[in-house]
């Protein structure tokens, strides 16, 4: 299992760097996050996903930034993986 961190790490620079820059242009709407805080009990996710895959640079940044509105959102552990 990963962290977040360790997840940029899994694969080449190029992809770290596109993954970074989709996390940067990610924000949440009020709805969303309205939505974060009615989760009424801690949560663990396990997350299959690696940086290189289009689809994981769209939806992690979502993922992330949703576990920094409350604390009882999913803590997201990541487990880079070759599709």
């Amino acid at each position: 299992m990963a962290t977040y961190a360790e997840y940029l790490d899994f694969d080449t620079e190029e992809d770290k760097l596109k993954q970074q820059q989709l996390y940067q242009a990610t924000e949440l709407s009020a709805q969303t996050a309205a939505a974060v805080k009615k989760i009424s009990r801690p949560q663990n996710w396990l997350l299959a996903a690696a940086p290189y895959c289009p689809d994981c640079r769209v939806f992690v940044p979502f993922i992330q930034k949703n576990g920094g509105v409350e604390p009882q959102y999913p803590r997201q552990l990541y487990c880079p993986q070759r599709f």
